[in-house]
């Protein structure tokens, strides 16, 4: 009786162990080593919007994923890209337009006059963000605004940004709320495409979402004899 209990009591350990290696590989090692990814569904341009079929969850292996990834739908639902996303790249924070046009508590939208552009991309567009150079303005030489009567000018290219402007951006990632052109109309591809080949006029006008001491840098740099070049990627 005994032996015949020892062989019951083996054969359930045996079946015990074997079903634990099946339930591990067949539904504990997925669960626990896999995560749900949100991942593009199709290739999406920089600025628009995402609807439903455009992206999807994917459960994957926790090595496989990118660090911090998004991992429900709802996170991106009706939000626009802030660049190109390639067919099954994972989402990420930094590829979904959170803040769109609207100003936090601390920022406003100010209109950077045409006066104070020295040059902007004519691909640029509402929702990119600009990095801002400062360029000395050879042209404004009245009293107070010379070379020769300015010290911040005179001391410029020691500054380590030549003549040309500046080598570092004195803002970065600035939102542009508008580009319009001379008549105040928005610039937008002409042909009411995602495209940038192609544009309905030429910036002279940008409205940019920044705080008030941004402003002020800008304001203060112009008033000492500079002008902006906006730059974006």
């Amino acid at each position: 009786m005994k032996r015949y209990l020892h062989v019951v009591i083996s054969a359930a350990l045996i079946i015990g162990a074997a079903g634990m290696i099946f339930f591990w590989e067949l539904y504990l090692e997925d669960r626990l080593n896999t995560i749900n990814v949100v991942v593009a569904a199709k290739s999406l341009e920089k600025n628009q919007q995402i609807k439903e079929g455009d992206v999807k969850v994917c459960r994957i292996r926790s090595e496989q994923a990118v660090d911090n990834p998004i991992r429900s739908v709802s996170e991106v639902m009706g939000k626009e890209t802030s660049q190109y996303i390639a067919k099954g790249n994972q989402f990420v924070e930094e590829m979904v337009d959170r803040y769109g046009l609207e100003p936090n508590s601390d920022q406003l939208i100010y209109s950077i006059p045409k006066e104070w552009i020295y040059s902007s991309p004519g691909s640029l567009r509402r929702k990119d963000r600009v990095y801002i150079y400062a360029i000395p303005d050879e042209k404004r030489s009245t009293d107070g605004f010379s070379r020769q009567g300015n010290p911040q000018l005179m001391s410029f290219k020691s500054e380590g940004g030549g003549e040309g402007g500046t080598s570092e951006p004195i803002l970065e990632y600035i939102v542009v709320a508008f580009a319009k052109d001379s008549a105040n109309q928005e610039v937008k591809p002409a042909m009411n495409s995602d495209k940038r080949l192609d544009a309905t006029g030429s910036i002279s006008d940008l409205e940019l979402v920044m705080t008030r001491k941004q402003y002020s840098l800008l304001q203060q740099k112009y008033l000492t004899g500079f002008r902006f070049n906006f730059a974006y990627k």
